[in-house]
């Protein structure tokens, strides 16, 4: 009752007395005790930060915002899993800061292809949005993690593109053998509730196949069924797959030759090599891995998971499933489309597989 009575100043004076007789936490150990946008000071460090874009202070405590990014059904959220193992990690999903991105880019754009006589093309207009979207994904970020009460890392998981949100601030890109990627996105898309979420040109079978799922779902362990016989879906598939890991690698040395770190997992050295994975992972930020909780079928941390549920978001969860479901007409598509994009990661060392 006090604490709805008394006014926020009151409160933080009579904190240390509090703490001492064990009627509340240090402020250093509390829960943050009200929402972002009600509290002033915390607002205009979010909006101004005294340290750097992804670095704020508030009432004396670092907090660092970072992001983790890669295409879909390649393992993000796993591994924003096993980032919140540690104490001093708050990771959620999903923003998709790209879309504030975008859009930031066509507002400021100067090279008159999708601007460039627009008001927000002039440099201190430029600055002004740039500040605004930067307020904008700190306190979004901020107001969904900050009730963690050890953590100094704040972050957002999204499969999307690899750009920087925050200037400066460290990023997980996460890899995956694409021939996984499209046999997880073909299981995946049997479980959509609608149908206008698919491409126009995927509609006419994606609704067929849905219904034949969710009567059966055991039918589709069968390789002749489903999205993969249908050429249009697994062309496009594979190609979105190769265009986002050519955009991520070069952004990935761009990024880097600018100052934002970036720290590259692979989904199938995680699962071969987890303990020493994981704790390059927490190194990364500086932090030490033995603090961390050990992986759980709980929290959905273990690599892969003991049986497969065809009706899970988390079906499978292992390496090389593709060779379960390739034929010679998908193998076509894929060597075509992204065979070398494979090579490059180091996935295959030719096209003769």
């Amino acid at each position: 009752m006090a604490k709805s009575v008394l006014p926020r100043p009151v409160r933080e004076a009579l904190r240390p007395f509090a703490a001492r007789v064990g009627l509340a936490l240090p402020l250093a150990d509390a829960e943050v005790e009200t929402a972002p946008q009600e509290d002033p000071e915390v607002l205009l460090e979010l909006s101004r930060p005294s340290v750097n874009p992804w670095t704020v202070n508030i009432r004396g405590r670092e907090r660092r915002f970072f992001f983790l990014s890669g295409c879909w059904r390649s393992g993000t959220h796993w591994v924003a899993r096993v980032l919140n193992l540690h104490p001093a990690m708050s990771i959620v999903g999903e923003f998709h800061f790209n879309h504030l991105l975008a859009a930031l880019a066509r507002f400021t754009a100067t090279d008159g292809a999708v601007g460039g006589w627009y008001q927000g093309h002039r440099p201190f207009l430029q600055d002004i949005a740039t500040e605004s979207i930067h307020t904008m994904i700190r306190r979004c970020v901020y107001a969904a993690t900050c009730k963690r009460r050890a953590a100094m890392w704040m972050g957002d998981h999204s499969p999307r593109y690899l750009e920087a949100a925050l200037p400066g601030a460290p990023n997980v890109l996460v890899v995956r053998d694409g021939r996984d990627v499209l046999v997880s996105q073909s299981f995946h898309s049997l479980r959509a509730r609608r149908i206008d979420w698919f491409r126009p040109s995927f509609r006419s079978f994606a609704g067929k196949y849905i219904a034949e799922f969710q009567a059966n779902p055991e039918a589709f362990k069968d390789t002749t069924r489903g999205f993969l016989t249908e050429e249009t879906w697994v062309r496009a598939q594979v190609r979105d797959w190769a265009a986002q890991i050519r955009h991520d690698l070069e952004a990935r040395k761009r990024m880097e030759s600018e100052g934002t770190p970036v720290h590259m997992v692979r989904y199938e050295a995680l699962h071969r090599d987890f303990d020493r994975q994981r704790a390059a992972l927490y190194r990364f930020f500086n932090l030490d891995p033995s603090l961390a909780l050990p992986p759980s079928e709980e929290t959905k941390t273990l690599p892969g998971f003991r049986t497969e549920a065809l009706t899970s978001d988390n079906r499978k969860g292992i390496v090389g499933d593709w060779m379960n479901y390739f034929d010679e007409r998908v193998r076509a598509i894929y060597l075509e489309e992204a065979g070398d994009v494979l090579i490059e990661l180091g996935y295959e060392k030719d096209l003769n597989w």
